[in-house]
Order: C-alpha cells, then structure tokens, then sequence
C-alpha cells in the first residue's frame, strides 16, 4: 500500500468510525458538509504533509463542534514541540518552562512576525470548544506545536521560529527549534521555593488535602475524576471530615480549576459529606473553585455541589457547558494510529442554554500573580465575609 493509499483508507476509516460510533455527530455540522470537507482533503493527499492532514483533520472536527470529540496526533509522533511551555493568563500568554531562562516570565508578543492575536484566530479553528475558556485551556499546548504553526501558515521554517517576546519592557525575538529527545526546562514556580500556591503543589496527584490552621480552612484538591490505587475516593473522604472534626475545622475548599474529567460518580461521598455536615454546608463556610480547565465530569461535579449544597463558586468560568457531549470512547486510524476520540451520550444537567458555568465571584490569573505565587482566589476565600448578595 502506498503512502497516499493508507492514508485515504485512514480517511475513509476516520470518516465511517465517527458517523456509526458517535451519539449525534451531524448536531452542529450537516452530514453533507462533514463528508464535503473529508472529499476535499481526500483530494490533496498528494499535495499535503502527515502532519498537515492531522491538521486538517483536526479543522473537521472543530467544525464538529464537540470538545470531548478530537485526535491526538501527538501520541504517536506526528507532532513535536519546543522546548518551551505557556501559560495563558488575563493580561496575556507568558512562557513559564523553557530551555533558555532569558525567555522565562517573558510575553509573547508575535510569531514570525504574525501578532499573537492573529495567531489566536488561526489556533481557534482547529479547536472544538463551546466556549472561549476551552480555546484558552488548549491554546497553550498548539502554540507549542511547530507542525501546527506550519500547517497553518503562521511560520515558514518549522525548524528555525522567531518568536517576539517583551519583557521588562523590552522586545526581543528568539529563533527557537523544535526539540530532539528529552530536553529539561527551566520552571518559573521553581523560583517560588515554598511559596508554590497550593494550586500548582500537586496537579499530577488525583486528590490530595491540606490544611490552613490560621483560618481553620481544610483545603481539598480534586484534580482527576480517577480513584487512586492507594486510597479510594471514599476512604479519602473520611480521612478529610476526620481530620476537619479533629481540627475543628470551619471552612471547606473544593477545588477544581485543574479537573479536566473522568469519572463523575466518584465524588460522589464527598458531596454526600457535604451536603449533611452542618458545620461547612452554610454560605460563606464552604468554595468551590473552578477555571478554564474545569471540563466534562468535573463540570457535572461542580453542578453537583452547587445543587446540593450551599456551596460559593469562585475563580474562573469553567472549559465546558452544564450541559455536553461525553462519556468518550476512542479508536485508532488502520495507518497512521492517530487515536480518535469521541463521544457517546449528551449530558442534560439542565433547560438552560449557557455555554459555562460562571462562578459567583470571579477572580482570574494575572502575570504578576503567577510570577509571584499570589493565589488570589484563596486569599479572597480566607477574607471572605457574608454582605449584600454574598
């Protein structure tokens, strides 16, 4: 089989697995123009890169409109990254990992001489999302990608990319590579010694609490709707209310701005606690906190707490809509083994048409507040006093 073979039998594959295996994949595309976009790119096999197919794959799906529903073409190598990481905050996108400590802190500003919000428009079509915080959560990871700036003619030279960064009041640009093999970065939190926020301590543990004895807060970090194998979800919960009783604690923060999703029973005991604790289920005593990140299971589990108990929402308005796509299956292209995923209910949680959950009292991100470990939804939860609305 030749190369342009397997790929069109790839397409056929990826065209036939979404149309019989997703639950309602022509909901904000016709069927029509799905199977029009698929002929186009079939027809340019010949004229187009591996890496500039999974583009355009990728550019069919966004039109999909269904955030659960994606490839991931970086698994099996059709795409690389720099050695550099961003972070997009409220007053712009900033590197915080790189091999070059000189473009640590710094703002991107351009790349190739395309302005970072030209680049944003181009990045968005290849993202399926209901809302700009999702484009904001996965925005980061494409900028990274020198295959997909390429393929979306944003760079010319994948091997050799200027970027224009300012910082310190000074704008400079960088000729950055794609990296070879295992590269070490540089971290800004790495400054911060102990003072890390309690948010960035432990993203990679599933759940995991401390204690904040001055405000009698028992702080709770839900970043992976996943049971560990060490401790159930369960027995967690009961070390959490044990520990809080011992304590005497009076405060609970929830908090899910990392949670990307799972499994969503899993909390479950957690808000059974909840909702019958009378010392935390009361305005003012008990946060949840929510960001861009916030997606799928975890945004049914903040619907969950909400619903249930007399929970304060704070931080930022969540990646996905209460109601959404989910419960995703997957299966692998025949040649390339580009891994689809896609979705297999429509998850109603109510008649409203929002696209996002927006918290009760909003409090974003800024470069200064990353930079220098401020947390400002924690300290606007451990000065929180009850007044007019809240």
């Amino acid at each position: 089989m030749s190369r342009d073979e397997a790929w069109r039998e790839d397409l056929s594959a990826f065209k036939n697995g979404l149309t019989e295996r997703h639950i309602d994949l022509f909901n904000r595309i016709s069927k029509s123009d799905f199977e029009k976009n698929i002929t186009a790119l079939e027809a340019n096999i010949a004229q187009l890169q591996d890496y500039e197919i999974a583009v355009e794959l990728m550019k069919i799906l966004a039109l999909v409109g269904d955030s659960h529903t994606n490839i991931t073409p970086w698994a099996n190598g059709t795409f690389r990254q720099f050695p550099l990481e961003f972070t997009v905050l409220k007053d712009g996108i900033f590197v915080t990992k790189a091999e070059d400590e000189r473009i640590l802190k710094a703002k991107l500003i351009a790349v190739n001489s395309l302005k970072t919000k030209e680049v944003l428009k181009k990045l968005e079509t290849l993202i399926p999302h209901e809302n700009p915080q999702r484009v904001k959560a996965v925005t980061d990871i494409l900028l990274q990608t020198p295959e997909v700036l390429q393929a979306l003619d944003i760079i010319e030279n994948m091997e050799s990319v200027e970027f224009s960064f300012e910082k310190d009041g000074e704008i400079f640009i960088e000729s950055i590579a794609p990296q070879t093999g295992k590269v070490a970065l540089k971290n800004v939190l790495d400054e911060l010694s102990d003072d890390v926020p309690a948010y960035q301590m432990n993203e990679k543990i599933p759940y995991w609490f401390g204690y904040f004895d001055d405000s009698r807060t028992i702080y709770v970090q839900y970043n992976a709707c996943v049971e560990m194998p060490r401790q159930s979800f369960k027995n967690f919960t009961e070390e959490v209310f044990t520990f809080a009783e011992e304590h005497g604690a009076t405060k609970f923060v929830l908090d899910m701005r990392n949670n990307t999703g799972g499994d969503s029973r899993i909390i479950h005991p957690m808000v059974s606690a909840l909702k019958r604790n009378a010392q935390f289920n009361k305005r003012g005593n008990l946060f949840v906190i929510t960001g861009e990140r916030t997606f799928s299971s975890a945004v049914l589990n903040t619907l969950l707490v909400q619903d249930n108990t007399q929970a304060i929402l704070i931080g930022e308005a969540t990646g996905a809509a209460p109601n959404h796509f989910g419960e995703v299956k997957s299966f692998s292209l025949p040649n390339s083994t580009i891994r689809v995923t896609y979705s297999t209910r429509f998850l109603k949680t109510s008649d409203a048409k929002a696209n996002t959950i927006v918290p009760d009292i909003l409090a974003e991100r800024t470069s200064v507040d990353y930079f220098s470990g401020r947390d400002r939804v924690m300290e606007a939860i451990l000065k929180y006093k009850i007044s007019m609305g809240f």
